[in-house]
């Protein structure tokens, strides 16, 4: 391994400088803390929703498309029934569960 340089008070290592953005960069961008303009893998996914009236126009057979109810209340309240049943029966079987210690 290298020992890194002696640098005087006040100079900076630009390499080092350089190498800790890029590695910062990265990480926020599989953070999804920053994005990169029109890229697939590391753009803003918000970016591409409709808006305005281009959303009004598509909005009656986006959810018909996707096989959901035009108002969303009916379908969250099923999702929330279903959660709760799914929660209530996993609780259940936690005491019997001899891998889950609390």
């Amino acid at each position: 391994m290298l020992a890194a340089p002696h640098l005087e008070p006040g100079t900076v290592d630009w390499r080092a400088y350089t190498f800790c953005v890029l590695e910062q960069t990265h990480r926020m961008l599989r953070s999804k803390q920053v994005f990169a303009k029109n890229s697939s893998k590391w753009g803003d996914p918000r970016a591409k929703l409709l808006a305005g009236e281009a959303w009004e126009q598509a909005r009656p057979t986006v959810p018909a498309s996707l096989g959901l109810p035009g108002e969303a209340g009916e379908h969250l309240a099923a999702r929330a029934v279903l959660l709760d049943g799914t929660y209530r029966e996993v609780a259940s079987r936690l005491p019997d569960n001899a891998q889950i210690v609390f």
